[in-house]
C-alpha cells in the first residue's frame, strides 16, 4: 500500500464497483470485508428462545383479526403464529448476537486502514441490516452501487424499504449498462 493511496472498504461487487475499482486502483486501495463480515454473521450462534415470547405476542395480536375473519380454528392458529414468530425471533437473535463481532472488526479495520467509507453491491436483508449497523457503529459511510434507478426504486415498498438500500447505505450510484 502507497501512502499516497486512500484507502476504501468494499462490500461486494457489481459492473459499477468493478469500474470504479479500474479506473481508480492506482488512487484507491480496496479492501474487501464483505466475506469477513458475512462469515461472522453466519457462524454467529441465533438464540432465538430469549426473544421468543415477546415477538409472538406482537404476531398474534397483528395476525389476530385477520386469522379471525376466516374462521381459523385456535390451534391453527397458535401453531401458525408461532412458526411466524420463531422465524422473526431467529433474524432478530442473529442480527443482535452478530453485533459485538463485526464492531470490534470494522472498529480494528478501521484503525489499521484509516478508513471511513465502504463501496458495494448492496446490503440486501437481514446480514445486510447487521453489516450496515456495524459500519455506521464505525463511521463508516456506505455507498452501495445498483442496475438501474427505476428498477431499484420499483421493488422498494413499505414492506421492504428497511431491507434495501435506502436502509442499508448512506449514498446510492446507479447505472445503466
Amino acid at each position: 500500500e502507497r501512502k499516497s493511496q486512500k484507502n476504501v472498504f468494499t462490500l461486494g461487487e457489481n459492473e459499477l464497483v468493478k469500474e470504479i475499482k479500474f479506473y481508480n486502483k492506482k488512487a484507491i486501495n480496496f479492501i474487501e470485508i464483505n466475506v469477513l463480515l458475512k462469515d461472522i454473521y453466519i457462524n454467529t450462534d441465533a438464540n432465538y428462545k430469549e426473544y421468543i415470547n415477546i415477538v409472538n405476542s406482537v404476531v398474534i395480536q397483528k395476525f389476530d383479526g385477520i386469522l379471525e375473519k376466516y374462521k381459523i380454528n385456535d390451534d391453527l392458529k397458535r401453531s401458525f403464529c408461532l412458526i411466524i414468530s420463531k422465524m422473526l425471533s431467529y433474524q432478530i437473535s442473529k442480527l443482535v448476537n452478530s453485533q459485538i463481532a463485526m464492531n470490534e472488526l470494522i472498529k480494528n479495520l478501521r484503525e489499521q486502514y484509516s478508513c471511513n467509507t465502504a463501496l458495494g453491491n448492496g446490503l440486501f436483508g437481514n446480514i445486510g441490516v447487521a453489516i450496515y449497523n456495524s459500519l455506521v457503529k464505525n463511521n463508516v459511510k456506505v455507498v452501495c452501487a445498483e442496475h438501474g434507478l427505476t428498477t431499484g426504486l420499483s421493488k422498494y415498498s413499505k414492506d421492504t424499504i428497511n431491507l434495501y438500500e435506502p436502509r442499508t447505505a448512506d449514498y446510492i450510484l446507479t447505472y445503466n449498462l
